[in-house]
Formats: C-alpha cells, structure tokens, sequence
C-alpha cells in the first residue's frame, strides 16, 4: 500500500464522522508540576500566532501526588487538583476558544494507577465482591491458584513479607479514614469484614467504673454495627453507614481517653514484633533498591503473629517487588505492577471512566480525542464504535505503533493516528539512505560489538520470560481451559 492510498482511507475515516473541525497543526503541552492550567493559558496567545490550531494536552484527570505524566490517573471523574482550579481549567479553555483554536485531549481508557489515591481500587480492598467496583478492573478472578481467585497482588513490598513484618515496617493504623495498613507512602484499607475482630479484642469497660458512659455505649454499638455492615451488599445507605462509622470510631479514639487506651493498646499488640515495640516507620520501602534475589527467605512471617495472620485475611496480598516477575493476577501495563488495567469492554466500566471526558466533548471544551495504548483494549473497534457513539462531534485519533508494513484497520471510526508512521516517514526525507553502512558501522564501533538482528529481537523477546513469567502461566491456563471446553 502506498502513502497516497493510505491517505484515502484516513480522509475516508474522516467522512465517516462528519466532523468539521480537523486539526491542522498541534502543539503537545505536557501538563504536570512545573505546567499547570494558567501557566497554559499564557501560551496560548503564541501558539496561536504560531498557526498551532489545536491544543494537544497530556491526561488532566486526578492522578498520584506529584504525576509529572497524569497516565497514572486515579479518579476519573475530578479534574487534577494539582494542574488549578475548575476556574483555572475554564479560564484556559475560553483563552483556547476566543484564539479559534481546537483542544485534542489525551485520554487513557487502558489502566488506572495502582494507588492508595486510587478510590475505587480501595474499594475493592475494603469491600471485596461487595464492593460497587468489584469487576471495574482486570483481575484474575478464575487464577490457577486458588489463594489469589478472591485476593489482588500487591507487589510493592521493598523485601519478602516476613522481613518486612520483623522489621516492624508495615503497621495497623487508625487514621482519619479508618483502620488501614501503613506501609511507607503506602496505604492500604482494612478490610471490613475484618474491623469486628479488631474492635472485639477484650472489652474497654473492663476494670472500670464507666459502664454507664454514654462513649462507651457508643463504642459497643459500633462494633456491632461493623460486624452488621461487612455482611451487606453495596448502596449509597452502606456508604454512609460505614463513613458514619468510621468517624464515630475515630472521634471515640480521640475524645475518649478510655478507648484511645483500650484502641492504641490492640494496635501495638498487632505491630509488636517479637515483643519489641514497634518503632516509627519513616522514608521509603528499600524497593528497586538492587539485585535482591527472588523468593529470598527469612524467618517465617508466621513468627511475627497477629499481623501476618491479619493480612491473610485481607483482600490484597502485600509481596516483594519482585515477586510480580513470575507470578501476578492482574492485568498491568506491559510489566509496569504500578498499573492495573480496566474492564473498559464492560459497558458500565465505559461509562463511569469516561463520564468527565465526555462531559466535557458535549459542552463543547475537548474538539478531539487521542486514545492513548489502543492495543491494551480487550476488543479495540468496539471500545471505538461506543466512543464514536458517545461522542459523534469529536476528532478520534489514536495511539497506534504500526509496523513498516502494517497499515489502519479501515473499520475502525476514527480519523486517524497519532502519527508514529508519518513522523517515520518524514525522518525518511531527511535520511541518506547510501550512508546507512557506515553509521552501522560507527554503532558497532562505538558498543564493542556487531549484534546479530534475528539474534537480539530473539534476546529481547526473553522479556517474556523474565518479566512477564506470570502472565504467560496465566494465558497458558486459558489455553488449557480452553482446549477442555472445545474438546482439542
């Protein structure tokens, strides 16, 4: 196929949406810390003298703290505090309107952070199968090992899990969001199912002379209430019930000094670590640090006692890092466990995570969309045909690394790509191709070695192998299942 022919089906994309707004020159702004909305809003005059006709802006929804990037989102339906105000956001899209410009945004359909920012991932930790998000994310609930059908890989640990433990480095906490598990920067929700065993320990009145105390009363309705709620199913009454409670829990622990003694007593009973107290957790996990070796072995985390028994319990299972090489039961971008990826195909899933963006399509801010890691879609033309149908008024461009011989579904509803393909062939001007020896030349002078092609993409392919270990096995069990099911 030529360059001319591939330019026909584009503009033929392009009829198929009837949008009469194309972008004719971008400008990429890389939104983050040190380029916030009302920096932007300052370019904009320039740009447009520029000839840039459209805006072409990374993700801008919530991400983790500090996000230099923003393809970590964690709420899909908040603008990123850190970039301004919904005023600033406003005042930068009239300043884009008045110049007669267009604004392609970026968005990522694909993943979300894996985070304790990430609310509805947090959720799920609480809540388990009851929780409203249960099946929002990729997760491996048929995995060949049983353990980790009902629990989620949590591979962000700096050594194994009983190191950790005996260094007294995770910690049961009660904070002002609840009990959680604190790890670091890292925190984790208790479950709860799980908050009935904490409270229950011993009784708060005991040895004293305030049974009449009115907190006290509270604090024994309390416990019942968390035993009562972990066993129902989601609704916006649990909701506030449970938030409810965790704020009489919190204030109780606060105000009372009875119960602030009887609470901070079972915390350390759980932290203690061989009966030394457990000391203050400051800094970073030790993670990425070098060449840990995998599967390591320390004492067993057993011996640190009702910690471990405790996050057995719990719907994330803490491990190494490094453990996520050969096992894992969540979908992640590439082999980056930092990622969790969606169930976009779920048409719920769709609506929730593109509830802002297409929000904003229809008050006419966003013109185009550039869906960014297309491939990582469980089916990308559906994802595409219900954008398409959402948002008919907006230019579709997506992120698509095409081989050199590899061309754009023509089914697909959209105008085009990114551009990958074009800026080759465009560097492709520019390049004497007679001179091509002699760079290559240069290169094998300059890294000591003159690789063989077939040999090295047979190298780089070992990434499978030593990385992504975990889903292979696992595709390897679909496989199997599959050939049962169809009887090969």
């Amino acid at each position: 196929m030529t360059i001319e022919e591939e330019m026909a089906i584009i503009n033929h994309q392009s009829s198929i949406t009837n949008h009469p707004h194309i972008p004719l020159a971008t400008y990429r702004l890389q939104f983050g810390p040190a380029l916030r909305f009302q920096d932007a809003r300052a370019l904009i005059p320039y740009l447009s003298e520029l000839g840039i006709s459209d805006l072409y802006a990374s993700p801008i929804l919530k991400a983790t703290p500090g996000s230099t990037h923003g393809y970590d989102a964690t709420d899909p339906d908040e603008l990123n505090p850190e970039l301004g105000t919904w005023e600033d956001f406003q005042a930068l899209a009239a300043e884009v309107w008045v110049h007669g410009m267009g604004w392609l945004q970026d968005i990522v359909p694909n993943h979300m952070a894996y985070a304790g920012t990430n609310r509805m991932l947090m959720d799920v930790f609480e809540n388990g199968p009851r929780s409203r998000f249960y099946d929002f994310f990729d997760i491996f609930h048929d995995h060949p090992d049983p353990e980790l059908r009902t629990r989620v890989l949590a591979p962000f640990l700096g050594s194994p899990l009983e190191e950790v433990l005996q260094r007294g480095e995770m910690q049961l906490v009660l904070d002002e969001n609840g009990l959680a598990f604190q790890y670091f920067t890292w925190r984790f929700p208790l479950s709860l199912a799980t908050y009935d065993e904490i409270l229950g320990h011993g009784d708060p009145m005991s040895g004293s002379q305030g049974g009449d105390d009115p907190a006290l009363q509270a604090f024994a309705e309390l416990r019942e209430s968390f035993a009562c709620l972990s066993g129902l199913g989601d609704s916006s009454k649990k909701r506030e019930q449970v938030a409810h409670a965790k704020r009489t829990l919190v204030q109780l622990h606060r105000e009372h000094p009875m119960i602030r003694l009887y609470l901070d007593g079972i915390l350390e009973s759980y932290n203690r670590v061989a009966g030394v107290p457990p000391a203050r957790v400051e800094g970073g996990p030790p993670s990425n640090r070098g060449p840990e070796t995998l599967g390591t072995r320390g004492r067993d985390a057993r011996d640190t006692g009702p910690l471990y028994r405790l996050l057995e319990q719990q719907v994330f299972k803490p491990v190494f890092w490094q453990k996520a090489y050969e096992e894992i039961n969540y979908r992640r971008f590439f082999y980056l466990s930092e990622f969790i990826a969606l169930r976009t195909e779920d048409p719920r899933v769709f609506q929730r995570v593109h509830r802002k963006t297409l929000e904003l399509v229809r008050a006419g801010i966003f013109t185009g969309l550039r869906v960014d890691h297309v491939d990582g879609l469980y089916n990308p033309r559906q994802y595409l045909v219900r954008l398409h149908r959402e948002a008919p008024e907006a230019y579709l461009a997506v992120e698509k690394i095409l081989e050199l011989y590899e061309f754009l579904r023509t089914d697909w509803p959209i105008q085009g790509t990114s551009g990958y393909k074009f800026c080759n062939y465009v560097n492709g001007v520019f390049c004497r191709r007679e001179n091509e020896q002699a760079f290559t030349d240069t290169y094998h002078t300059f890294i000591g070695a003159a690789p063989d092609y077939s040999q090295l993409l047979y190298d780089e392919k070992k990434i499978l192998e030593w990385r992504m270990a975990g889903e292979v096995d696992y595709l390897a069990h679909l496989a199997e299942q599959a050939s049962r099911e169809l009887d090969i």
